[in-house]
């Protein structure tokens, strides 16, 4: 497969670079499946992709006021956003809370995808 973005028939998202292969699916992700994919081809053109940091942060769980610091954000405006879904005057889809992981908390997959959603 040559280096790039792809999505397959069964709805990978795969992001490929000079042998290292990332795949996202959309039936665990949605529609951020590609958002995602799209973050780690950018990572691995630069040099910065580090497989199991980037692993490990993903399935990582954060405390609504550590989420809020990764974004740049104060605990307050991530409450807001959450129940409505403004950020900042701008609609942008709110991360979901990682009910798996405890009341309040967000996956790192979340944060990933409303970092790539900010930048839009």
């Amino acid at each position: 497969m040559m280096n790039g973005l792809a999505r397959n028939a069964k709805g990978h998202w795969v992001a490929t670079h000079m042998g290292q292969r990332v795949t996202f699916t959309e039936q665990r992700f949605g529609d951020a499946a590609e958002l995602l994919a799209r973050r780690v081809l950018l990572a691995m053109q630069a040099g910065t992709y580090d497989e199991l940091r980037d692993s490990a942060l993903l399935k990582q769980s954060y405390s609504r006021e550590l989420a809020a610091q990764v974004l740049g954000i104060h605990v307050g405006e991530l409450n807001e956003w959450i129940l409505r879904g403004v950020l900042r005057g701008q609609e942008i889809t709110p991360p979901r809370p990682d009910n798996r992981r405890g009341a309040g908390k967000i996956s790192g997959y979340e944060l990933a995808i409303v970092q790539e959603r900010m930048k839009a």
